[in-house]
């Protein structure tokens, strides 16, 4: 470790400088630049009085530093730091599809649309495969359309200087299609971006094989919306919709969103949902599932091999989580119904329980492990057939053996089972 990264750590170990000045100064060090020195000397001034001050001189702290930190604060703080870089980095890169993805060379026109939308039409139909499709809801009664097309300095370009989106009425169905898109074989050089800005009261039902689906701004108290991608990615920004209906086989959902009613199926892609549900049902085969949502009747989330995170809000409704080999998480207040089950992973909560609630924790060979929150009111059963049972919480009238333990909180109208065959129960 070079002097000025265990300076940096020390510091950081002490308080004296935050985590992101930490962060500035590595990446400064490690750049070697001519503004490290100025970086330092800023930062070290902000910390109060000099460092030979207040710990002896440089060198005796380097040899303190030495000693004290090792390689195990630095790998730490070096592994948050590459985590966060990536994580930056990953965040950038999925910013591509909002902006509408880049092409490598080439060249560009744009052409743009207006439809209007006749009294009778109800639903709007298209299936898009050309490029990613952006849709934004609005207030009017036309469609705005743009055809942002890319390809190849050597491409034919009447091709794409032909393409126009053009629309059919068939009863309350009105069908938007690219005429010439059967010419077009799109790749990461020549692609459409179709963009389109729709009257908030028709439902829409839009597909595509391969490409990405944006949908964003969109409220209507009777809206329907369905969704559906082979292998691309499905992405929702603030929707408040009846009733959503989101599949894909490959690709990942990102749902921020209010509804009534709504249905999420992946075979491997993960699933990332906030907003609001009031009867909601997702499943994926091997994609994870991570939510942060309030459930007003019910919610049922499962996955055969992925983890499935729920951070709850305000919610009465019913939970059902479950996994068969993979984690589930659940942080919040029940109010209802709670069922956790997972054939071989484990179940890790952090709960408050209502006189309300009835909370099943069940898992044949993971371990569970529980913060149960003293505001709970509720009676508890805990029960690990082969693991052990251990409670570090204050349970009124607790009985307890090595395999089994019960007790209650509060008033203990509330209920809490929690199982295991073959791992440990710990509750805290």
């Amino acid at each position: 470790m070079s002097e000025d990264r265990k300076l940096i750590l020390k510091m950081l170990q002490e308080n004296r400088i935050s985590v992101e000045e930490a962060e500035q100064l590595l990446s400064a060090t490690d750049k070697k630049g001519p503004s490290v020195s100025g970086m330092k000397d800023e930062l070290f001034n902000k910390t109060g009085p000099k460092m030979e001050q207040f710990m002896g001189s440089i060198s005796s702290m380097i040899e303190s530093v030495s000693q004290q930190v090792g390689p195990g604060l630095e790998k730490r703080f070096e592994g948050w730091f590459q985590q966060k870089q990536g994580k930056e980095g990953s965040e950038k890169a999925d910013m591509g599809f909002k902006t509408g993805t880049a092409a490598s060379a080439g060249q560009s026109t744009e052409h743009k649309t207006t439809i209007t939308v006749t009294p009778e039409t109800k639903k709007l139909r298209c299936f898009h495969n050309i490029g990613p499709l952006s849709i934004e809801g609005h207030d009017g009664n036309e469609i705005q359309a743009v055809l942002e097309k890319h390809y190849g300095d050597n491409d034919d370009r009447s091709q794409f200087e032909t393409l126009r989106l053009t629309s059919r009425q068939d009863g309350e169905v009105l069908l938007l299609e690219i005429e010439g898109a059967d010419k077009i074989k799109s790749d990461a050089q020549r692609w459409v971006h179709l963009k389109l800005q729709v009257p908030a009261k028709l439902d829409m039902e839009l597909g595509t094989d391969k490409q990405d689906v944006l949908v964003q701004k969109l409220s209507h108290p009777e809206g329907k919306l369905h969704l559906e991608s082979s292998s691309g990615d499905l992405e929702l920004q603030q929707l408040a919709l009846k009733h959503i209906v989101l599949q894909t086989t490959s690709g990942n959902v990102a749902a921020d969103q209010a509804s009534e009613s709504l249905e999420i199926r992946t075979q491997s892609g993960d699933v990332k949902l906030n907003g609001s549900v009031f009867d909601g049902e997702i499943h994926t085969q091997s994609g994870s599932i991570q939510l942060e949502a309030s459930v007003q009747h019910q919610l049922k989330a499962e996955s055969r091999s992925a983890d499935i995170t729920l951070q709850l809000q305000a919610s009465k409704g019913r939970i059902d989580l479950q996994s068969q080999s993979g984690d589930i998480e659940l942080s919040g207040t029940l109010q209802g119904e709670t069922v956790l089950n997972s054939s071989s992973g484990d179940l890790q909560c952090d709960l408050t329980i209502f006189e309300s609630a009835s909370v099943s924790l069940t898992t044949y060979s993971g371990d569970v492990d529980l913060i149960l929150r003293p505001e709970s009111e509720c009676k508890v059963e805990a029960e690990a057939l082969s693991g052990d049972v251990e409670c570090r919480v204050d349970l009124q009238g607790s009985e307890k053996s090595e395999h089994k333990l019960t007790g209650s909180l509060g008033n203990g109208q509330g209920m809490l089972r929690a199982q295991t065959k073959s791992g440990d129960i710990l509750i805290s």
